[in-house]
């Protein structure tokens, strides 16, 4: 059963009430100016595709808007103010944002509008889902709107991967990218790469790996193909090197120790697929703490069994 932590109705209600308003006929449809109307700064889509845009503008222009945007009263700190009964009400929108975009384009002054009344965070669970299954985010708003579903809502994966209609390794395999360096992410989501690059980016685990690797596949255009044999053969490089303490240093110079330690938290992070990080103990010499990153919980039990056998959740 879907947690309803939150949520004032719970999010299967919730989504039912999304396609009703939005389609039935039923609804109360008002006409509100343009001006009046502005998105929600919580909305998951932040790129919004200029040619898909314009091409609904010109038929916004000939058909008008066929669908009301759907949206909500912004609150105001004094609604009896004379200031806001000058300036009218003000919206946000909860659906339909797109529309809203076209239709500045298109010239319209005004659009119908359904204005509902719902929470925070019954909204933002709306617009999340709604985005979600309509495909209309890029992979990492995607990743960044599943991750919020599970934070913030206190899905579990598999709900969030039921909800909006994925599989849990689908799930799992998109929350991993968020752990691309900024660099990686803003590559993918401007479409430079596809989610296939970047997956494939992500077993080299080291930060600086993938920043040198991703600069190859975008200036060649590498396909995923390419980019997974690229990848394995930065991995075999960096498997072969060896790290080599000289006696006479015996790791007491700080200079050696910071390329040491470097060069292993390179090998460990090619071996494990992930990103390490080695601290030593300055008032403890030879201790230390040694730091690995998962990035869920499905990860974090194959990780586990890297590290200790895939026994090592037997109940014996």
């Amino acid at each position: 059963m879907v947690k309803n932590k939150g949520l004032g109705k719970g999010l299967g209600a919730l989504f039912t009430e999304a396609d009703y308003i939005v389609e039935s006929n039923d609804s109360i449809v008002s006409t509100v100016r343009l001006s009046d109307i502005e998105p929600d700064k919580d909305q998951p889509r932040k790129i919004f595709n200029e040619e898909a845009l314009s091409t609904l503008a010109e038929s916004i222009e000939r058909h008008g808007i066929l669908q009301p945007l759907v949206v909500r009263k912004v609150k105001t700190a004094d609604k009896d103010s004379a200031a806001s009964k000058i300036l009218g009400d003000k919206y946000t929108i909860i659906s339909g944002e797109r529309r809203w975009r076209a239709a500045k384009l298109a010239g319209l002054t005004e659009v119908p509008v359904v204005v509902k009344e719902l929470s925070d965070s019954d909204v933002a669970a709306i617009m999340l889902v709604e985005n979600l299954q309509r495909e209309d985010l890029n992979p990492v708003e995607l990743a960044e709107g599943l991750k919020r579903l599970i934070d913030e809502f206190g899905l579990t994966q598999e709900e969030a991967a039921s909800v909006v209609g994925i599989s849990r390794p689908a799930l799992t395999n998109s929350l991993r990218l968020l752990s691309l360096p900024d660099e990686a992410l803003d590559s993918l989501s401007s479409g430079d790469i596809t989610a296939g690059h970047a997956r494939a980016l992500l077993s080299l685990g080291n930060h600086d790996l993938i920043h040198s690797a991703l600069q190859d596949v975008v200036a060649k255009g590498l396909s995923v193909r390419e980019t997974e044999k690229l990848v394995k053969n930065i991995i075999k490089a960096t498997q072969a090197a060896t790290v080599e303490i000289p006696d006479d240093i015996q790791l007491k110079d700080q200079r050696d120790m910071k390329v040491y330690i470097s060069k292993l938290e390179e090998k460990i992070s090619s071996s494990l697929g992930r990103k390490i990080a080695i601290s030593s103990n300055k008032k403890k010499p030879g201790q230390g703490r040694l730091e690995i990153e998962y990035y869920n919980d499905d990860d974090l039990e194959t990780l586990l069994k890297q590290l200790c056998g895939n026994n090592i959740f037997d109940d014996k």
